[in-house]
């Protein structure tokens, strides 16, 4: 039997770094998917060899979820048993009147239309993988939830 398969995004840093140390650490297979490729390094750095593949990645992009889903399911024979879409921003430091409207984009680029998107691409992971299980809130019989 192949060894589990979980794909983090924002895997460079902070909460997707622990749950990717977390997850290899128990002998899964981690893909770490991020915009910051010295942050999916150093993630992958922590992680024991051969434990985890790297996908530069920005959760706004379709084609780029596609892209990035397509190389994990190479790297990890076809397996996904958790996807954890973990990328996400705040804007700190800012009182309400000094956020631009390009901030408000960002954030929401990042925060509902990435996660939009991963759900949206969950038909296509059933065809793909050979294991699906999400971790998205709940999921209720055909249904997605978030």
């Amino acid at each position: 039997m192949a060894r589990k398969a979980i794909f983090i995004t924002g895997g460079g840093s902070g909460i997707g770094r622990a749950v990717a140390r977390h997850f290899a650490g128990q002998g899964w297979f981690v893909g770490i998917a991020d915009v910051n490729s010295a942050g999916i390094d150093e993630t992958a750095a922590l992680l024991p060899e051969g434990a985890s593949s790297r996908h530069m990645m920005d959760v706004r992009d379709r084609d780029q979820w596609k892209a990035a889903l397509d190389e994990f399911a190479k790297a990890s024979g076809g397996r996904l048993d958790v996807l954890f879409n973990n990328a996400g921003i705040g804007l700190f430091g800012k009182t309400i009147d000094q956020h631009t409207e390009a901030d408000y984009d960002r954030v929401m680029g990042i925060n509902a239309t990435g996660v939009f998107l991963c759900v949206d691409l969950l038909r296509l992971l059933t065809k793909r993988f050979v294991d699906v299980d999400l971790l998205l809130g709940h999921i209720d019989s055909n249904q997605f939830s978030i």
